[in-house]
């Protein structure tokens, strides 16, 4: 007796799941080459904080010494030469300046 087996139609199945494989693996390094462009972006936009925040302490460090400075004239002058009417402005100036600073982290 002779016998003949033939495999049933499948419909493409391997095909199409090698596809999807292929498809699936696509979509992955889509989603990594994005994870990796928002993760840089991030990384920039940190660091122009930095230096914003960088250039902004140093300003106020610069507008403290100089109200200290003037401060310090307007004592000299009020030694030398009797009340100044500035003087009582520029305590107040040096104050303003020393909250200017940034807050501490941490």
């Amino acid at each position: 007796m002779l016998s003949l087996k033939i495999p049933q139609f499948s419909g493409f199945a391997g095909r199409y799941s090698a596809a999807a494989a292929v498809a699936s693996k696509d979509a992955s390094e889509a989603d990594l080459a994005l994870t990796r462009r928002q993760a840089a972006l991030d990384v920039l936009t940190q660091r122009a904080s930095l230096v914003n925040a960088q250039e902004s302490l140093a300003t106020a460090r610069s507008y403290e010494a100089s109200a200290a400075e003037q401060v310090g004239g307007a004592k000299q002058y009020k030694n030398g030469f009797g009340k100044s009417p500035e003087t009582a402005g520029l305590y107040s100036v040096v104050a303003d300046a020393s909250s200017t600073r940034m807050p501490k982290f941490g």
